[in-house]
């Protein structure tokens, strides 16, 4: 469904700088990436580069010609949820649908001339990909997590613990982003399985794992004792929200 890019019309939308913006910046790599909409970027250097949510919303990688973002716009709408005390999750839905509003502004000022690939994350593309389809364009949704398949497992696994639950509109307008996709992206075969277990056509589904920027370090030889000790403790990183849903509990128990 999708072919090789043979020129620059893949624009691509997200939310703060999930994998340090790795996606656009492949795409700009091969020659396809047309622009990328964000809701912040601050170069180095400016005053709110290293302040709060704003930090490391920026990457030299990408020039500012196919980057545009509303700054401003951003602030107020960040100053606002504030001062009206809004919940984690109401602040999270509110953010999802400011963004797609001012990036679907964004996208019609897009001349007309190639079919462009509009393509962006779960829970925050539904808008942008209906407008898509207004004008004949391809859609690629990047789903973070394997949807409500997840959440469901969760609550059966701890059906004794207050789990936190999404509410009913939030997975509708899932739903309508998977139906817009013409294409949709996991990052294992697991959340390809979770996402057909909820009805997503298994067609639509592309698996990409997860991308890192590499780092090179020096080899170090590590010794490890035969057993773990006081004076010797077993050390682990557990990487991610400490939170339920990121499997938490289970480590909390291992450790007592």
């Amino acid at each position: 469904m999708l072919d090789r890019p043979t020129a620059r019309n893949w624009i691509f939308a997200q939310i703060g700088a999930r994998q340090r913006y790795f996606i656009p910046r492949a795409l700009d790599a091969v020659g396809a990436l047309d622009l990328l909409i964000t809701d912040a970027w601050y170069a180095p250097g400016h005053p709110l580069a290293r302040t709060g949510r704003m930090q490391g919303r920026f990457s030299p990688a990408l020039p500012a010609t196919r980057v545009w973002a509303p700054n401003l716009g951003g602030l107020m709408f960040e100053a606002g949820q504030r001062i009206n005390g809004a919940s984690a999750i109401e602040h999270m839905m509110a953010r999802n649908a400011w963004f797609q509003r001012v990036a679907v502004k964004r996208l019609m000022r897009v001349a007309n001339g190639p079919p462009r690939v509009v393509s962006g994350f779960s829970y925050a593309s539904r808008d942008l990909f209906a407008y898509a389809k207004s004008r004949g364009w391809t859609t690629v949704l990047n789903q973070i997590d394997p949807g409500p398949f997840e959440e469901d497992l969760v609550a059966s696994l701890h059906p004794d613990t207050e789990v936190p639950t999404w509410p009913a509109r939030y997975w509708a307008e899932w739903r309508a982003e998977t139906e817009l996709a013409d294409v949709i992206v996991v990052n294992s075969e697991w959340s390809r399985t979770a996402l057909v277990a909820r009805g997503v056509p298994d067609a639509k589904i592309r698996i990409i794992p997860l991308v890192y920027d590499g780092i090179e370090r020096a080899r170090v030889n590590r010794a490890y004792p035969a057993a773990f000790s006081a004076e010797r403790p077993l050390h682990v990183l557990f990487l991610g929200q400490v939170i339920v849903r990121k499997g938490v509990l289970p480590l909390f128990e291992a450790i007592r």
